[in-house]
């Protein structure tokens, strides 16, 4: 079950695939799940960033709550 989604290009040859990362000593997993239409399976111009700013900011507060 997804906690956050975000519709965006990325390259075709993570169609379908997961990244592991780390981001303030908290795993997380990214799944690549690939549609036809806008903002879709093609990111030849358009960098994509690893995590996004709603959840790093997610995580950050999660992180301080635990820790401070």
């Amino acid at each position: 079950l997804p906690v956050f989604s975000n519709k965006n290009c990325i390259d075709e040859d993570k169609c379908n695939k997961n990244d592991t990362a780390s981001f303030l000593g908290i795993s997380y997993i990214t799944t690549y799940d690939c549609c036809k239409g806008d903002f879709c399976n093609s990111a030849a111009a358009v960098p994509s960033a690893h995590i996004s700013l709603t959840v790093a900011l997610a995580m950050l507060g999660f992180w301080l709550s635990c820790f401070l």
